[in-house]
């Protein structure tokens, strides 16, 4: 996890950067690798993970990057139109390709958060606060447990229940999960000892306690 904060966070600062002090020299070349870089902000907007770095980072980074396209604004009149010379052809290329993916990412997580015709209406299971859906989705982009959808798949097997399962967080004023970046101690995190509510209707059978911790099976492609 900590590899993916730190790539969704420095992903982003790398692109603004390079375009802030090493811009293109050329008009079509500057606004297509603006372009591209707001299309990955906007990509990385849905399909990160926004806990740590917290929620509004993908609005700041955004700010960031608008100020850069404002600043680079004064240099344009001075640039040739298109780009002159092979890397600076290899340049404009790589960030037109990097755009189209980023808008491929942006369509298929997009579609996968859009709610359904066919709908149960749930009540919140948890108690009034600020909360981050950090997987959930019709899509594996959004919602890494919907990989146990595929049954073919013996592992997978066992943990069928789960497929359509969320993973919500709680958020402190700060828009952070946890006092610390992954903290061991689970009083840290802001969800510790928050109250969880029936989200509808319904009647206890049984309850059993004393049973060992079950085992959390697949994350993704990843064995936790």
């Amino acid at each position: 996890m900590l590899i993916l904060y730190g790539v969704q966070a420095a992903l982003p600062l790398a692109l603004i950067g390079w375009l802030a002090f090493f811009p293109p020299k050329n008009t079509t070349g500057f606004w297509v690798q603006s372009l591209a870089i707001g299309l990955t902000l906007l990509a990385l907007n849905f399909v990160g993970i926004w806990s740590v770095p917290p929620w509004w980072a993908p609005y700041a980074l955004g700010a960031l990057l608008a100020a850069t396209v404002v600043a680079g604004l004064a240099r344009q009149r001075a640039l040739t139109r298109w780009p002159q010379g092979i890397f600076a052809w290899l340049a404009f290329f790589g960030f037109v390709a990097l755009g189209i993916y980023a808008a491929n990412v942006t369509r298929i997580a997009y579609a996968a958060t859009v709610t359904p015709h066919r709908t149960v209406d749930l009540a919140s299971p948890l108690a009034p606060g600020t909360y981050l859906v950090a997987n959930g989705g019709a899509a594996l982009s959004v919602n890494a447990h919907s990989e146990l959808l595929d049954q073919t798949v013996a592992k997978h097997r066992r943990f069928r229940g789960t497929s359509h399962g969320v993973d919500i967080v709680a958020l402190d004023r700060w828009g952070l999960r946890a006092d610390g970046l992954m903290p061991a101690d689970p009083r840290r995190y802001v969800i510790f000892g928050r109250p969880v509510i029936a989200p509808c209707a319904g009647k206890v059978i049984v309850a059993i306690d004393g049973l060992p911790d079950e085992w959390q099976g697949y994350c993704g492609s990843v064995e936790v």
